[in-house]
């Protein structure tokens, strides 16, 4: 893990344009750069921002520089404003095209480019406002977004052209104001129709200036405090609830949270989770209490290795070298001892009152594989609880892709001993995951695999 963004006042961030904001949470660095009159482009950099007006005052030494670099292979953003009437893509290449007045449009629609993430091909955008409106691009051309009339008739809004091994993405659109873009999450942007519609663009150049394999994302189904000691007669219920997953997406994968005091489970249920291929991760030390409060935490991490390595004997399972702390309360030197216990990642809830990412520039928070307040520390993945993972927000999520690890709790799903479903508890409650997970192929994954899988990955800021 790479060293936690300097810390800084959540309202001092200096504004950014969208190309700049996904470059930084691509952690891009010095490889990104913005084009301005009489500025040299450095030699590493692999995505450039530019304005349209600033991109037609190109002076001769800049554009040769920079169609070096396109053709290279760095990523052109082309904002707009664009002007009205003719404009030349030259130097870079031969295209022209003639911006007209705006026309209202009825909706957004992402293409099947292969520019786009996965997630976001075909889906539409409700629209209702006026666009700039383009004429005159060739075949050349790549649409990535297009702009469709209330009465039929589309345009492309987001388009790309291929130049040599490099890339230009003209967006249309204007940047939105600082107050609607820097000081709002991506995520949060990317989860609201407009916000998506307008970061569409600079999401694409960053991701393929990242030069990231394309891999769809992954997701996960956690149940916290599963299964209990003496908590027997929940076997049908667990099976009926297991079987319905089943059948909406066949590799469905659950990960059952285990406190290790929890020893004495029905061998049954036991048996139910293993036929159904789930898995089992640490939910604390020891027992089901608040970790920032133990007085010695190194004794019950002990006792609770002693209790695993029973229950692993016992039933035949394994338990994830992975940390679910009960109430999602850690500390610093909890952290520490993950670590030097073994293990890989710890998960907690983005909704967790505790998490809030003010050390970071408000554009940031949340939006990046994992949470960084135990950055340089340790690894602690985020997941979502299942009343925040509506088809928006998992669409963002699968934008950015990132995890999709759904939360929830026995009594969401009527498999508490002696109670019946209370408050919408359904066995339908993980559905609407399982769902968009089969309709735009993610990968079913443990929280081990995803957490192998990430730690690969650039870390955030880098």
């Amino acid at each position: 893990m790479s060293a936690p963004e300097p810390s800084q006042p959540p309202h001092s961030v200096t504004p950014l344009t969208s190309a700049g904001r996904y470059a930084r949470l691509r952690g891009l660095g010095d490889r990104y750069a913005e084009l301005a009159p009489e500025e040299a482009l450095g030699e590493d950099v692999c995505l450039i921002g530019a304005r349209a007006g600033d991109f037609r005052r190109l002076a001769a030494s800049q554009g040769t520089c920079l169609k070096q670099l396109v053709t290279g292979g760095a990523v052109l953003y082309l904002r707009g404003p664009f002007p009205a009437g003719d404009f030349s893509l030259a130097p870079l290449s031969d295209l022209r095209f003639n911006l007209d007045e705006e026309v209202t449009s009825s909706s957004c629609r992402f293409t099947h480019d292969d520019l786009l993430p996965a997630v976001l091909m075909g889906e539409t955008v409700e629209c209702t406002q006026k666009l700039p409106h383009v004429r005159g691009l060739d075949g050349a051309v790549h649409p990535l977004l297009v702009a469709c009339a209330p009465h039929g008739g589309e345009w492309p809004l987001v388009f790309a052209q291929m130049v040599g091994q490099g890339v230009v993405i003209c967006d249309l659109q204007a940047e939105e104001p600082p107050a609607s873009t820097v000081q709002r999450p991506i995520l949060h942007r990317l989860s609201e129709p407009r916000g998506r519609c307008a970061d569409a663009g600079a999401l694409i150049a960053a991701r393929r200036a990242s030069r990231a394999a394309p891999v769809p994302p992954s997701y996960d189904l956690v149940l916290d405090d599963r299964p209990r000691s003496f908590e027997y007669g929940r076997e049908a219920a667990l099976r009926g609830w297991l079987t319905h997953m089943a059948g909406l997406c066949p590799d469905v994968h659950v990960d059952f949270a285990w406190t290790p005091s929890q020893y004495h489970p029905s061998r049954a249920y036991v048996q139910t989770l293993k036929a159904y291929g789930a898995g089992f991760v640490w939910h604390g030390f020891h027992q089901h209490v608040d970790h920032r409060r133990l007085s010695r935490p190194e004794a019950a991490l002990a006792q609770g290795r002693l209790l695993v390595e029973s229950i692993c004997r016992r039933f035949g399972v394994r338990f994830q070298p992975i940390m679910i702390f009960p109430y999602e309360r850690a500390t610093p030197e909890t952290m520490r001892r993950l670590k030097r216990a073994g293990f890989i990642a710890s998960v907690e809830s983005l909704d967790n009152g505790g998490a809030e990412e003010t050390h970071l520039p408000p554009f940031l928070r949340y939006s990046s594989p994992f949470q960084s307040l135990y950055a340089g520390l340790f690894p602690v993945l985020r997941r979502h609880a299942l009343t925040t993972l509506n088809y928006d927000r998992m669409l963002a999520l699968g934008a950015l892709e990132l995890p999709i690890i759904a939360a929830a709790h026995p009594g969401d799903f009527g498999l508490r001993h002696f109670r019946r479903l209370r408050d919408g508890g359904s066995k339908e409650r993980f559905d609407k995951v399982l769902m968009f997970a089969a309709s735009k192929g993610l990968r079913s994954r443990s929280l081990e695999e995803i957490a192998v899988e990430l730690l690969g990955e650039p870390a955030l800021g880098d």
